[in-house]
């Protein structure tokens, strides 16, 4: 989920246990998807969204 509000983002990775676990992530942390080979910033994800430049 991608808050509308603040630089924020929490993923939802399941487990072998069939149990989700929750990470929340901020604008200094990367965000890494392994399915696709992304690795990327939060706040590239709010470039130009918040801050207005």
């Amino acid at each position: 989920m991608i808050s509308q509000t603040e630089i924020k983002v929490e993923i939802y990775r399941p487990l072998e246990a069939g149990c989700w676990f929750r990470e929340s992530l901020g604008k200094e942390d990367c965000l890494k998807l392994n399915s696709v080979g992304l690795t990327f910033t939060i706040a590239n994800i709010y470039d130009e969204v918040l801050t207005g430049e």
